[in-house]
């Protein structure tokens, strides 16, 4: 329990240090909090107008249509905005990922190259009888 104790008190030392360094990571810091408050409230609001629909009301045509339960509207519009996302974020994180690092635009052609022929390789490998180029 301490190491996490200890863990937890060096992040937040990093994070003061760098908001302390920084005015535009600042600035950044409170936006995204009054942003992260601003979901919270929104989806508690949202969950409280969708309590109050219908499950279900009649299209034009007189057929059921379901707004509530596994098959209605507002279930998969939730699953793919969630989805989508979360998809979203995760790729902007990947970007994020190797920035400043050795995967630099000045090395990302030898990089490229590299993975190019480790990937040939492999298929080679994988495939003795064929050319890397046939497979």
């Amino acid at each position: 329990m301490s190491t996490a104790i200890t863990l937890v008190r060096l992040r937040w030392a990093l994070t003061l240090a760098a908001l302390r360094k920084s005015v535009w990571q600042t600035v950044a810091y409170v936006l995204s909090a009054i942003f992260a408050a601003g979901t919270i409230i929104g989806t508690g609001i949202l969950a409280w107008f969708v309590g109050m629909l219908p499950p279900s009301t009649m299209d034009s045509d007189g057929y059921p249509f379901n707004i509530l339960g596994p098959g209605g509207i507002v279930n998969m519009v939730a699953v793919l905005v969630g989805a989508t996302i979360t998809v979203f974020i995760g790729l902007i994180q990947l970007m994020m990922l190797g920035e400043g690092s050795t995967m630099s635009r000045a090395n990302s052609h030898s990089t490229v190259l590299q993975i190019a022929i480790c990937n040939s390789a492999c298929c080679f490998l994988a495939y003795p009888g064929s050319p890397p180029s046939q497979v």
